[in-house]
């Protein structure tokens, strides 16, 4: 699903699109603004704004697990025998990352840790 204007895209509009006005389209951003996501409503035929479903703990976890592998992969380069870092500080960063699943709150509270770029 998708808007599309024909200011901004002319003639290269799909033919099954549905026309809404400019206020229910600003408010449809404003719902999404506020967390809610845009769906098209069969039975209506128009598009609205709901609350997304809430994700389970295992999801949660596993968001959790990706961000957390994403940090160690992006710095895998501070641990290269002639990188210009503190390699020390950055193992110990690495480590608490790698610990981040055995915190007591997770995966709804977690405390990451500060990178030594950040300290």
């Amino acid at each position: 699903m998708g808007f599309y204007s024909s200011n901004v895209h002319g003639d290269n509009i799909p033919g099954d699109v549905v026309e809404i006005n400019d206020g229910y389209y600003q408010q449809l951003l404003n719902d999404q603004a506020l967390g809610n996501v845009i769906v098209f409503d069969e039975s209506t035929r128009q598009p609205i704004a709901v609350t997304p479903a809430p994700i389970s703990d295992v999801e949660l976890a596993q968001a959790m697990r990706r961000q957390r592998d994403s940090l160690l992969g992006a710095s895998d380069w501070t641990q290269v025998v002639d990188a210009p870092v503190d390699r020390q500080a950055w193992r110990a960063y690495r480590e608490l990352l790698r610990q981040v699943p055995d915190q007591a709150g997770f995966p709804q509270e977690i405390h990451w840790p500060l990178s030594p770029e950040n300290h």
